[in-house]
């Protein structure tokens, strides 16, 4: 599953994706690097869920923000194309988390 989500999250564009990371690096629960989203995975999902979550729920509405900044132009003609791919990429891989939790991630 977690190579969807990467494959999702390759579609956004570099900035968008150091962009998120950084944002991530704010809630001081693990540094993570620039790069692959494997690594990410690989330090985020042993963390407890309960601080995962509320991290996620932060980053979550910041990068609400910024999607409705591309969706303006304000951040480039490539930016809106690029979350529109993603959204469409991930759409699928949420649903299936949904349906199966103990098969996802």
């Amino acid at each position: 599953m977690n190579e969807r989500f990467e494959d999702c999250y390759s579609f956004m564009t570099e900035e968008t994706r150091d962009w998120l990371i950084d944002r991530m690096n704010e809630c001081n629960l693990v540094e993570l690097e620039h790069g692959p989203l494997k690594d990410a995975f690989d330090l985020l999902c042993p963390l407890p869920h309960d601080e995962l979550k509320s991290c996620h729920d932060v980053v979550n509405k910041q990068l609400m923000e910024r999607v409705k900044l591309a969706g303006t132009g304000q951040l480039g003609p490539d930016e809106s194309a690029a979350f529109e791919a993603a959204r469409k990429c991930v759409e699928p891989n949420v649903s299936f988390c949904i349906a199966f939790p103990d098969r996802c991630m």
